[in-house]
Order: structure tokens, then C-alpha cells, then sequence
């Protein structure tokens, strides 16, 4: 998959006390681990990238000495009300999601980037995001990070929810069955490409978003990256272009120095294992991770990275 180029959050890497710079990934010094570790409760979520990022990071810290209790969640939006309710430690959010809550909230590291994906069906008159007026449409699950960003992208269309279109909250697998059976006529997913349960290029067809990215971008400037898929991935007669939102693990701020420094190392050492290539989930690489604006960096993921350069 080719990404567009220039993008400008992806070099914004200073830190709150001083730059870090070069690769990470280098060897560094293992902290001293704590007997009885703080338990970091962590908003996951369950699907696509998140499920797996989920399984590989349970499965990293068991053998760490960092305690992980998962917090069952809807999806990126909860994950982020959970967070700020401080009921739970850590949560994956949407970059798009966290700037009313920036003082609410740290990060620990710029995981990957999630893509939003418009189906429709084969049949279907539609062919830009904008032709939807009138129709019907599933803004993913409630609580689900398509939940906001499909918002934004109709807006960005000219639509106006509720008036222009009428939207509906479903689960994915839900989602596409009532695609299927002409409930509803259109369905936005955020996640990895491919996604098999969409059924793209079998069941359903997907719609080029590249006409809603610029005015999108406009109104939401450096938080949206305009993606191009390529035509093996879904067997497409030709390229698209989707729109790429970043994921970010955050944290409470008053989590202590040495939990957010344990679980940034789990990053750090992990981070080729934690998300997989193939699923469309790219960036999270040893250089992306810092990049976590919006939102600041916690002391004890600063210490982290720093230690990395040693």
C-alpha cells in the first residue's frame, strides 16, 4: 500500500523535555522491574488490528512482569470515555478523538493507522460519498471510532446526518447482513485493510473517498491522510483512495512513571509482533511510535524512549 507523501505529523517528534531523535529500536538497558507491578487496566476493543494488537500485548507482558487487566469496550469512542471517566489506566483512541480531552489524557505511542472503508452494494447506484443523500447508513457501532470520523466524512460531503441521511449504529457483521438484505444502504467500517467481513469484491463495493479528503483535511487540518489502496488488495478494477486515521495508546496522566515506562518498553520491543503488516494496520514502526501528537508523551514513556538512543 502507497501512502501519500508529506505528511506533516508524521516528523513531529519533540518531546516535552528535550528532542529524540534517530531510530529506536536499538539495544537499551531493561528497567528494574517492580516485585508487584502496578495492574495497567486497559480499552481495547475487539476487532480487526485492535483484536490482535490486543492478543500480542497480553501475551508480551505476561512474560514482562507488566500486569494487564483488559476492560471490555464498544470500540475507540468508549475506550476514550472509559479513559476519561478513569475507569480505566490506558486505551486505544483515534487521533481525531482525543483533542477535547488533551489534558485528560498522555500517550505511550502512535500505534498504526486505522482505515475508513464505504461499501456499498454492487447494485447501487452510488458512486461518491455524496450520492448517499437520502439513503440509509451505518455509522459502525455505537462507541466505534467510525462513529465520529464517518460523521466528519459525510459532513465533508455536504450531508447533513439526520436531515440529508438517516444513520444507524450496528456492529460490523450486522452491519454488512443488513447491507446485504437492503435494511440499509450503505455501511462506513474503520479498521485494517483488507477487512474480510466487509465482502468487499464479493458481496459489496467500495467507494473511492478522494473527492471528501481535501475539505475534509480543511476543516480537520493534519489529523486525516489521504490513502491510496491498491487494486490486489480487494481485487478492484482500479485503485482507490480511503482516508487514514491514526491510533494512539493513551493513558491516564496519573499514571505512575514506572507503569507508562513498562508499557512503552513493551512497545519498543514488540513492536513488529503487536501489529501486522498484512492487515492493512501499517505504520507502527520503531520511528512512528514518538508521534503521538496531539497528544503529549508521559514522563515515564519519555524515559522510555530516551533510553532507547543510549
Amino acid at each position: 500500500m502507497n501512502r501519500s507523501a508529506g505528511i506533516g505529523r508524521r516528523t513531529f517528534l519533540t518531546l516535552t523535555a528535550g528532542a529524540v531523535s534517530g531510530a529506536i529500536g536499538v539495544p537499551f538497558a531493561t528497567p528494574e522491574r517492580d516485585p508487584d507491578p502496578f495492574p495497567i487496566r486497559i480499552a481495547i476493543g475487539s476487532m480487526g488490528p485492535t483484536r490482535m494488537f490486543r492478543d500480542v500485548l497480553v501475551a508480551a507482558a505476561a512474560g514482562s512482569g507488566v500486569r494487564i487487566q483488559e476492560v471490555p469496550s464498544l470500540g475507540a469512542m468508549d475506550n476514550l470515555h472509559l479513559l476519561t471517566g478513569r475507569r480505566v489506566d490506558a486505551a486505544l483512541v483515534m487521533a481525531d478523538a482525543v483533542t477535547p480531552h488533551i489534558t485528560r489524557c498522555r500517550a505511550v505511542g502512535n500505534l498504526y493507522e486505522a482505515y475508513t472503508q464505504v461499501v456499498v452494494r454492487p447494485d447501487s447506484p452510488v458512486r461518491h460519498l455524496a450520492d448517499l443523500r437520502g439513503a440509509r447508513i451505518v455509522l459502525g457501532a455505537k462507541g466505534s471510532g467510525a462513529s465520529l470520523t464517518g460523521m466528519r466524512m459525510l459532513q465533508a460531503a455536504g450531508l447533513r446526518p439526520g436531515d440529508d441521511i438517516r444513520v444507524s449504529y450496528l456492529p460490523l457483521e450486522n452491519s454488512v447482513a443488513a447491507l446485504r438484505d437492503r435494511s440499509v444502504d450503505a455501511v462506513v467500517w474503520l479498521g485494517g485493510i483488507p477487512t474480510p467481513e466487509l465482502e468487499i469484491s464479493r458481496t459489496t463495493r467500495l467507494l473511492d473517498l478522494d473527492d471528501v479528503t481535501a475539505p475534509l483535511r480543511r476543516r480537520y487540518p493534519s489529523f486525516y491522510d489521504r490513502v491510496q489502496i491498491s487494486q490486489d488488495i480487494y481485487q478492484l478494477p482500479a485503485q482507490y483512495h480511503t482516508i487514514g486515521v491514526s491510533v494512539l495508546l493513551v493513558v491516564d496522566p496519573h499514571l505512575p512513571d514506572a507503569a507508562a515506562e513498562s508499557l512503552t518498553d513493551l512497545l519498543l520491543r514488540h513492536s513488529h509482533q503487536l501489529v501486522d503488516g498484512s492487515a492493512g494496520s501499517q505504520f507502527m514502526d520503531d520511528g512512528s511510535l514518538i508521534d503521538t501528537w496531539p497528544v503529549r508523551l508521559h514522563p515515564g514513556a519519555i524515559r522510555a524512549y530516551r533510553r532507547a538512543h543510549r
